[in-house]
């Protein structure tokens, strides 16, 4: 998708690089720009060949300010979000009753924690954070390129969503005897006993989901010989947009202060280029197409919702039980000393 002025919307979509034929052969055309040059820095087998130039050109890190000032400014402007939310229910319910050798009750409690944490980038991969130079003086298809020498940068986008869901429910009851308070004399031997019996379920759900701008269903399939993988590269609707203007006679990119992207960039329908080999019936070279094209953007959440390509969830339960008894086993009868035994079960 390219973006040509700021604040509006896509002019075209077309692919960077396309398969065309001409004149019976094969010809690819593509979108260059002077970009991550360190990716051909240096190139031996140019050397080997004894092409003196072979290792073509190398980045300059930009450190001068007066290019692009990226302390006061973002190059994609307002058009990345990062956001959270959290919930959290906490409930609970207990009884007690007394009688007359102690008392008993009960406790049920649950828990629950919901986390949600989504961020959406424009430059979210490729060659997002690089200034490219567009040297191409015409288009794909061969109309003159209105841009030339204009700095560009493309990339592809993505929107990511994390979930962690957390839930407890928790279960206690206890009782007390007490049969020191007994009449019987033999009984009041048995001492004074407490028992607990406790259980529970942890449950943890960890989830990932990630979506990107696509082009729709009839596009993928004009362009791309009847695709419908929209996991493919072809689906994808990656943007280019400019960010200042030309610098084509320009004597050094120091000074030229390039404001990047100041206004949200967004396209629902525009018009989509394509090379359609199949244009002008057996024999021809094909075609340049255009036809209209619907653009998913997944800031909306349900079209991102309907546009994951990938997603993990992890899911952790744990059950608790245990049952602890207290019995004394030696005490003296002014309350002085008291020993007792846990007994525990897991």
């Amino acid at each position: 998708m390219v973006y040509e002025a700021d604040g509006s919307t896509g002019s075209r979509l077309n692919y960077a690089w396309e398969n065309t034929v001409r004149d019976g052969s094969q010809f690819r055309a593509f979108t260059v720009g002077l970009t991550k040059g360190n990716q051909w820095y240096p190139s031996p087998t140019a050397a080997a060949s004894g092409i003196e130039f072979g290792s073509f050109f190398q980045d300059e890190e930009i450190v001068d300010r007066s290019v692009f000032d990226w302390v006061e400014h973002r190059l994609d402007g307002p058009n990345a979000f990062e956001r959270e939310r959290f919930d959290v229910i906490n409930a609970s319910y207990d009884q007690t009753w007394d009688y007359a050798l102690g008392s008993y009750g009960f406790e049920f409690s649950y828990m629950e924690e919901g986390m949600e944490r989504s961020w959406f980038d424009l430059l979210g991969g490729g060659r997002g954070y690089f200034i490219t130079l567009d040297i191409n003086t015409t288009l794909n298809w061969g109309g003159a390129n209105p841009n030339f020498g204009r700095p560009y940068v493309a990339s592809g986008n993505q929107r990511q969503q994390n979930n962690i869901d957390r839930n407890v429910k928790r279960g206690t009851a206890f009782y007390e005897l007490n049969l020191k308070e007994t009449d019987g004399q033999i009984l009041k031997w048995f001492g004074r006993h407490t028992g607990t019996v406790f259980g529970q379920e942890y449950e943890i759900d960890r989830g990932t989901i990630n979506g990107r701008n696509m082009v729709d269903a009839a596009y993928l399939a004009a362009s791309q010989n009847g695709s419908t993988n929209f996991n493919s590269g072809g689906a994808q609707a990656r943007s280019q947009f400019y960010v200042g203007p030309s610098v084509a006679n320009a004597g050094t990119h120091i000074g030229a202060n390039f404001p990047g992207i100041t206004s949200v960039i967004r396209t629902d329908s525009t018009t989509g280029w394509y090379f359609d080999e199949a244009a002008g019936g057996e024999g021809s070279d094909g075609a340049w197409a255009t036809m209209p094209v619907t653009i998913g953007d997944v800031r909306d959440d349900a079209t991102f919702y309907n546009q994951i390509y990938s997603e993990s969830l992890n899911r952790q339960v744990t059950d608790s039980e245990a049952y602890v008894h207290h019995r004394p086993t030696s005490s003296t009868r002014n309350g002085s000393l008291e020993l007792g035994v846990a007994e525990r079960m897991k």
